[in-house]
């Protein structure tokens, strides 16, 4: 079985509050169903969220999941719906601290929601926001000072601008869930799971490599 968490309409404060918030959890017995279970979903909470403003604001996360998403204009065409994807504004749920292009790019969810699915939906590029690459040059000094910098600049400079176009609203958050349970880069047991203050965190223990992450909470 393949596992997906979708949070529909989350509004995020600093300090951090949760309110209007609505999960489902989609449960596909085969691959060859998650497309669709995941694109009628995004089809939704698109067409809700432009309805009412002029902007859609979208968390994603790595791993297999962009590949599912290379098909949904497709599916906004046979759904007779207008994706206006100049109006989208793309965070990542979660990214590993490593640069999005060149030779050690392979784990990059960037890197990989760009060639699987942002590049050819005609998502304007300066809509999706990866982290400050240009701090990764502390990691092998200062792999803790750097990563949990890293994700102070994502909540300062990407998330909390990103969603002040949107009220403070996060119209979707589509992430999947790994073999051990984690989702994001949140893993069973860790400390993380307890943050209560920051909208985004760095982990520097990550059970999975790459070590060094940053991840909404």
């Amino acid at each position: 079985r393949f596992f997906f968490c979708l949070s529909i309409g989350l509004r995020l404060e600093t300090p951090f509050i949760m309110t209007s918030y609505k999960g489902r959890l989609l449960v596909s017995s085969s691959k060859a169903t998650i497309a669709p279970l995941l694109h009628s979903t995004i089809i939704s909470a698109c067409s809700s969220a432009l309805a009412s403003r002029d902007v859609f604001t979208i968390a994603l996360s790595g791993g297999s999941l962009p590949s599912f998403l290379a098909s949904l204009s497709e599916s906004f065409a046979d759904a007779k719906v207008d994706p206006q994807f100049d109006k989208w504004h793309v965070i990542l749920a979660d990214e590993r601290c490593v640069p999005s292009t060149g030779p050690n790019s392979d784990d990059s969810n960037l890197r990989s929601c760009r060639e699987k699915f942002v590049d050819a939906s005609g998502i304007p590029t300066d809509h999706i926001y990866g982290i400050d690459e240009s701090q990764l040059s502390g990691m092998e000094a200062d792999p803790a000072g750097c990563t949990n910098g890293i994700a102070r600049s994502y909540q300062d400079e990407v998330v909390t601008p990103v969603l002040s176009k949107s009220g403070g609203m996060l119209d979707l958050a589509l992430l999947g869930f790994g073999p051990d349970g984690h989702t994001c880069s949140l893993f069973p047991d860790h400390d993380l799971l307890r943050e209560d203050t920051k909208l985004v965190a760095g982990i520097v223990d990550s059970p999975k490599p790459p070590p060094q992450r940053i991840t909404l909470t």
